[in-house]
């Protein structure tokens, strides 16, 4: 059980067989959805629209399982990320660990079955391409050569007569080949055959064969999963009747054709081949509306239970996978946000995540999360040195009771005998001034930024003067804001700051906010001039008689200032880059 377990291939191929479940279930009500909202009722549309989404979820299916496959430490895990990821759920991760190498066996063992099936099919096609065959009447050859150059049919198409089968089938894709019944066309009409063999070149014009293998392979590989047959059952549904949409352009007589279609639904009995695509399609049941459909039959439109019970199994699939999460889920994680499409951190798939117990935690601050006994060197008592500092020997610590005490605030007399203490390293004058100049640079910072926040909701509401006041006001107030946590954190993770790269941010946002305050003066400056020059040239005063203030002078102040101004501009909007 924990060579399975640990099997790589095994995981892989367990979570991408889960994993499909859900995502065809997705793709399924994508589907519904789309066909129902833009109305798309055409046969053609609805066949290429469905094996589009057929063929990216079998696509979705191999990227899941080479994307597990590819990391093999996640694929030997019992965590998983996705789409429908729900914190915690151990219980169920450590079930499916166990759980999905067996259930891989078990897919590969019932794989075995429909491979077979398959592979008897792809021999039946062979046989009936090389046995018992003979040419047909070459007036039906010259007209299959007529129309299918005329539908744009550039590759050479043969007809023949089959004793092999009882329905007229399109098989091959480089050289495709129509094979007639030799029993079943005596029964038929001249404009039937002709009807019939239009029939088939519709599936060559639209490369049936082709997408009808490609699609038996898939159906081969999912057999397992449900919304595979469905999707399956459109496609096959849907050509029929573009194909013969087809026939009735070319003026067929619809009546005639039908009642062709009839009589070799009669002749050909319950024989059927999954690889071939004969006319009258591979479902009894589907003849009749194909029938009504030729003939123009409009039943009454009610509602589409069908393809409401589609979209709810799809529904409740997706609802189930998201529950199965939700079962076992720790009581710790009660208050994480519960619900479908929770998170989106990997390309909608579920994958295994790190093996419980090595998963790094992150935390927004340093904090004690070791107790690593360390002496201290002054005093004769055990302490804890702080978990996540740097390993640095020559660094002395002391209780965070004791640190608070030497700045003046009390510490507590009473002692917890089970508490290990919160120790701050002890940092020299350096350190100290170091510390210091980042906690008053942080309080400048923090100060403009809120400032400039308060300053746009009330821009409009105060005039320059109270703006100017509430300003003063408001910096008294943030300069009284207590920082202590901030400096302790700051001493604690001392040896993990890169220092250099928090001095340059510090001094490039105080130089901003500098720039901006010498930004604000110039522009009250410049608002000033601009009255000034507007009433003497309101009053024609060239100069002032009491001051030695000209209009030409004002003039030229006003332009120097703008030019200052625009040079700060320049400053503040180039980009910097740290190398």
């Amino acid at each position: 059980m924990t060579a399975l377990s640990h099997s790589n291939f095994l995981q892989a191929l367990g979570w991408a067989v889960l994993n499909s479940l859900w995502q065809l279930a997705l793709l399924w009500v994508v589907y519904q959805l789309i066909t129902a909202v833009f109305k798309i009722n055409k046969p053609a549309q609805k066949s290429s629209l469905s094996i589009l989404f057929l063929y990216a979820g079998f696509a979705w299916f191999i990227f899941t399982f080479i994307s597990i496959a590819a990391d093999k430490s996640a694929a030997i895990s019992s965590d998983y990320i996705g789409l429908m990821n729900i914190d915690g759920n151990q219980a169920v991760n450590n079930w499916l660990h166990t759980a999905l190498p067996i259930a891989s066996l078990l897919y590969l063992l019932l794989l075995v079955l429909p491979a077979l099936n398959f592979i008897r099919n792809f021999r039946y096609v062979q046989v009936i391409r090389r046995y018992g065959i003979s040419k047909a009447d070459v007036k039906w050859r010259m007209f299959v050569q007529k129309v299918g150059s005329h539908m744009g049919i550039n590759k050479p198409v043969q007809v023949w007569m089959s004793e092999l089968i009882t329905s007229p089938v399109t098989i091959g894709y480089l050289k495709p080949v129509i094979l007639l019944p030799l029993a079943a066309m005596n029964h038929l009409s001249v404009e039937q055959t002709e009807a019939v063999l239009l029939h088939e070149l519709s599936h060559i014009r639209r490369f049936d064969y082709l997408t009808n293998l490609i699609t038996r392979i898939i159906q081969t590989i999912l057999y397992f999963n449900p919304f595979v047959k469905a999707f399956t059952n459109i496609i096959e549904r849907e050509r029929e009747k573009s194909c013969d949409e087809m026939v009735i352009q070319f003026q067929y007589e619809p009546h005639g054709y039908a009642s062709a279609l009839l009589a070799l639904e009669k002749v050909s009995g319950l024989t059927r081949q999954s690889l071939t695509v004969p006319v009258s399609g591979n479902k009894r049941n589907e003849l009749l509306n194909r029938v009504e459909s030729i003939l123009g039959i409009q039943k009454k439109k009610g509602i589409p239970f069908n393809r409401i019970a589609g979209v709810l199994a799809g529904i409740l699939c997706l609802i189930a996978f998201n529950a199965l999460l939700l079962l076992g889920k720790p009581a710790g994680k009660a208050n994480a946000a519960p619900g479908l499409f929770t998170e989106f951190t990997s390309p909608l798939l579920f994958s295994p995540g790190a093996e419980a117990g090595n998963v790094p935690e992150i935390v927004s601050t340093p904090e004690i999360k070791s107790n690593t006994i360390i002496n201290h060197p002054t005093e004769d008592k055990t302490v804890a040195q702080p978990a996540g500092t740097a390993a640095n020997p020559e660094r002395q610590y002391v209780p965070v009771t004791d640190k608070l005490a030497s700045n003046g605030s009390p510490a507590s007399p009473f002692v917890n005998v089970n508490f290990v203490q919160n120790m701050l390293p002890v940092l020299n004058a350096k350190e100290e001034a170091q510390i210091h100049a980042a906690v008053a640079a942080s309080r400048q910072v923090l100060a403009e930024g809120a400032w400039k926040v308060v300053e746009d909701k009330i821009a409009d509401a105060m005039t320059s003067a109270e703006k100017n006041e509430v300003k003063i006001a408001y910096k008294k107030a943030i300069s009284k804001t207590n920082l202590n946590k901030i400096e302790a954190n700051l001493r604690l993770a001392y040896d993990q700051i890169n220092w250099p790269k928090i001095n340059s941010q510090l001094e490039t946002a105080i130089t901003e906010i500098k720039l901006d305050s010498v930004q604000q003066v110039y522009n009250i400056a410049i608002e000033n001039l601009a009255g000034l020059q507007k009433e003497l040239a309101l009053t024609d005063d060239h100069s002032n008689p009491d001051t030695d203030i000209t209009l030409r002078a004002v003039e030229e102040k006003k332009k120097e200032i703008e030019k200052a101004a625009s040079k700060i501009r320049a400053v503040r909007t180039r980009k910097v880059i740290h190398l």
